[in-house]
């Protein structure tokens, strides 16, 4: 009994981590969306400028989270929320105030940065009092169903706001960080998260070799790969192919489909696999073949339908792979490692992002230049089933040789 009131107890705090977390990424779902027309528009800079700027502000984020990472399980997870937040919130803050290209540039390193900071850090946080496989799975799901609602409601209070003033607009979600930022650093207070006793005592190069030496988390992370590569032609590859045909309004409905699936769809599959006793390796796996499934009518016949049936397979894939993904990762890591861990887990995003965003572009040119709109898609299941291939072949069998040597050891032992 009283154990149970003991994982009640950090539940319900953790739950309370997830719902500010909500509240920080509709602060960057209200302002995001709308940073490009901003650039643009009001401060009159041009499409190439803009483009760099973003491409800064997410290298800035997706590049260095691996090193966020690391200094948080050095210096101590709370120190690297609210420096990663008061860092976002500067970078917004100058989205609003500067007209200066160079201050724009330091506004979108801020930001990013910021979220290298705090991003490994709160999800080390989330789930370093809980060890349990089931309950962990149950806060990256809750993860992903506050990350799409936050997706779904931030840029409608964005555009709101952007009727009365952008600067409105940027100081409400620079707010919204900072205030978020002191919040979680009160209420993560305890010596379990802190631990600075243990971390200083450590080399930060000791944990960079902790993580790059784990052969299983390392292939586990090149793994998913197609996945994120994939998930990124939501924002590059089908706005193309709906703007040829001539349906740039369906791109409305794409956001919709997929915030609108991972609210609904969570917790009812998260229960229905629990129910088979399906594994959250091969949950991952399960993910892949979805992907790969709702990708075929679009080869088979190009249609706005066709079109929103791939999506809604992305759409799946998040539901089943996301969760799984991260209890995976957290579960390969120990307690003084996670932040690492998680740091270096987002490279798979930055990898298949990046790729994903060249890719979607130059296939395109490909299918006008061989008058086949089917060449992307074709891609994009082979780029997929090789992802398979490894995961079986390197990542599932690699696990299961470590599992016989475990159980030898145990003999011997």
């Amino acid at each position: 009994m009283k154990s149970k009131f003991k994982v009640r107890k950090i539940l319900k705090k953790e739950y309370i981590v997830i719902f500010l977390m909500f509240i920080m990424n509709m602060g960057f779902f209200m302002i995001i969306p709308y940073l490009t027309i901003h650039l643009t528009n009001s401060v009159g800079l041009a499409g190439t400028i803009v483009g760099l700027i973003l491409a800064f502000r997410l290298i800035s984020q997706q590049g260095l989270t691996f090193f966020g990472g690391v200094l948080a399980d050095k210096i101590g997870l709370r120190i690297n929320i609210i420096l990663g937040s008061a860092l976002r919130s500067i970078g917004f803050l100058l989205f609003g105030l500067s007209t200066s290209t160079f201050l724009l540039f330091l506004a979108a390193i801020f930001s990013g940065l910021g979220g290298a900071l705090f991003t490994p850090a709160i999800r080390a946080a989330l789930i370093k009092d809980i060890s349990s496989e089931i309950e962990r799975n149950k806060i990256f799901s809750s993860l992903n169903i506050s990350d799409n609602l936050a997706l779904a409601i931030g840029p409608l209070i964005g555009v709101a706001l952007l009727k009365v003033d952008f600067l409105l607009l940027s100081i409400v979600s620079s707010s919204i960080y900072i205030v978020i930022g002191l919040l979680l650093y009160a209420l993560l207070r305890n010596k379990t998260v802190n631990g600075k006793a243990i971390q200083n005592r450590v080399k930060t190069i000791d944990l960079l070799v902790v993580v790059i030496r784990d052969r299983n988390f390392v292939t586990l992370v090149v793994s998913t790969i197609g996945f994120f590569f994939t998930v990124q032609q939501i924002y590059v590859l089908i706005p193309l192919i709906l703007d040829f045909l001539d349906s740039t309004e369906v791109i409305a409905y794409i956001y919709i489909i997929i915030s609108g699936s991972v609210i609904l769809l969570q917790v009812p599959i998260d229960k229905f696999l629990n129910m088979l006793r399906i594994s959250n390796s091969i949950r991952i796996l399960i993910g892949y073949l979805m992907l790969i499934l709702f990708t075929i009518p679009v080869t088979i016949t190009l249609s706005i339908f066709s079109l929103l049936l791939f999506v809604f397979g992305i759409a799946m894939s998040l539901i089943i792979i996301s969760p799984a993904y991260n209890t995976l990762v957290s579960n390969l890591a120990t307690k003084n490692t996670l932040a690492s861990f998680f740091g270096f887990s987002t490279l798979a995003a930055a990898v298949g992002g990046a790729l994903g965003n060249f890719s979607g572009g130059y296939l395109i040119d490909l299918s006008i230049r061989f008058d086949s709109l089917s060449i992307p898609w074709f891609t994009i299941i082979v780029f997929n089933l090789i992802f398979v291939l490894f995961y079986i072949f390197v990542v599932l069998k690699g696990k299961s040789q470590n599992s016989k040597l475990e159980d030898k050891v145990k003999e011997i032992s």
